[in-house]
């Protein structure tokens, strides 16, 4: 069990990030490294919570393991460095840094063992009267490693009912930044306003698989409608007790507020064998995948490593292609959840089958994933329309179009031929289309 402790502050800097003010701003930013599957040790989660009109504070917390510790002599304790910087921004295209602060985290120990590392920073809103939203650029740097990983995430300032008005700890008041929680644990909610009492709504609800890139989707018809609804006092506590999700309010004659989860216990893993069945609809027939979903736990995992020996050939490559793919489906929960689960959306289901895009590009409302060459004739650009949800601000729904069936089709047809598709297959499969498209132009004359 991973402990918490104390973080030591080593000091207070306040600095420009060179890269952040060397270019026009943040929309010509690659920030594929945030969901890239290796190559990137720190995994950071990061929480704001406002404290007064023109302040807030950035909450973090990251896991002792993916820092390096070091020991300066064979007798001394193992020591990490971690940096951490934030930056506020007034939108994605203007590179004006706002306000910006850092700390350095120094953590000592005897021997090494996991624990959570935590700690917070403020920041203000130097407008008179604050925008709906800001960008926060949170910049972790390992010291030791020479590695750094940002995190940008909107701060919504102007809506007094937001998700970030609202701070959630657990039963020792330790800041709590997942919204997924633990169903044996208790936890504490408070709002930043005078109210005494908060409405809270239960929803237990099945939402639907996103479909392939080409196949328009109807968009989501949400019934409002709770399952059950009680209220707690303002800092009040209270448990989960069921699978779904909770939705916190000050006012119940609107929507917003703020939603906590529960998918399964072990969420984001993969550790049942019942987990294992729903992403296989991503690569098999309607048939397939029905005879693998109406049998038990047990039968239905003896039909998939069924399926998949069975497409790879040898039992080393199908044990390559589950892992791969088993993976991908974890790192989707991980970055893409709310009240789905994160292999379910729109951006889960192109992770899962394509793996991470080679280029991400964000702007206040949209998100724009890039394979391979954007310029090829074989097209492999996504973009997501940032939907505005009462639920989360996680919610992303892809602009489909006919023309990424070709695409499709070449990715399914390769992890049913016993192949792990990513980004070179997709790179080969645009050198190739674009080369037979050179081959076939009519000859250019000049007249």
């Amino acid at each position: 069990m991973k402990m918490r402790r104390a973080l030591v502050l080593i000091g207070i800097l306040t600095f420009a990030l060179t890269s952040c003010v060397s270019r026009k701003g943040l929309t010509a930013v690659n920030m594929a490294s945030s969901y890239q599957m290796s190559g990137v040790a720190l995994r950071p989660q990061i929480s704001f919570y406002h404290t007064t009109d023109f302040t807030s504070k950035v909450f973090f917390e990251i896991e002792s393991d993916q820092l390096l510790y070091v020991r300066d002599y064979p007798i001394s304790n193992f020591t990490a460095e971690l940096e951490v910087s934030v930056f506020l921004y007034k939108s994605f295209d203007d590179s004006e840094i706002l306000d910006s602060t850092s700390i350095t985290v120094r953590d000592t120990q005897v021997s090494l063992r996991p624990e959570i590392l935590s700690g917070a920073l403020e920041i203000e809103v130097p407008d008179a009267t604050p925008r709906e939203t800001y960008v926060v650029v949170v910049r972790f740097y390992d010291v030791k490693r020479r590695l750094y990983f940002d995190k940008v995430q909107l701060l919504h300032r102007s809506d007094p009912l937001h998700r970030q008005n609202f701070l959630l700890t657990d039963a020792d008041s330790n800041v709590v930044l997942s919204n997924h929680l633990d169903t044996s644990a208790t936890y504490r909610i408070f709002a930043n306003s005078d109210v005494e009492t908060l409405n809270v709504r239960y929803y237990q609800r099945e939402f639907d698989l996103a479909t392939p890139p080409f196949v328009d989707a109807p968009p989501l018809q949400f019934n409002y409608r709770a399952d059950s609804a009680f209220s707690i006092p303002n800092g009040g506590t209270f448990k989960m007790h069921d699978r779904g999700f909770y939705h916190f309010q000050t006012d119940a004659s609107t929507h917003e507020g703020y939603t906590v989860y529960h998918h399964y216990s072990s969420f984001p893993f993969i550790t049942q064998k019942r987990h294992l069945v729903g992403p296989m609809r991503f690569v098999t027939s309607n048939l397939e995948f029905v005879g693998m979903d109406l049998k038990s736990a047990d039968s239905a995992k003896m039909v998939i490593d069924e399926f998949w020996l069975r497409h790879a050939g040898t039992q080393e490559r199908a044990r390559d292609q589950i892992e791969e793919y088993y993976q991908r489906v974890e790192v989707a929960n991980q970055l893409f959840s709310s009240y789905k689960q994160g292999w379910r959306t729109d951006r889960g289901v192109l992770y899962v089958v394509y793996g991470p895009p080679t280029g991400i590009y964000r702007t206040l409302d949209t998100e724009t994933w890039v394979y391979g060459e954007e310029a090829s004739s074989l097209n492999y650009t996504f973009v997501f329309d940032r939907m505005i949800n009462p639920f989360t601000d996680n919610d992303y729904q892809l602009q489909r179009k006919a023309d990424y069936r070709y695409g499709w089709g070449l990715a399914i047809e390769a992890w049913r031929h016993g192949r792990i598709y990513d980004i070179e297959d997709i790179k080969r499969a645009q050198d190739e289309r674009d080369q037979q498209l050179r081959q076939t132009a009519p000859p250019y004359i000049w007249y």
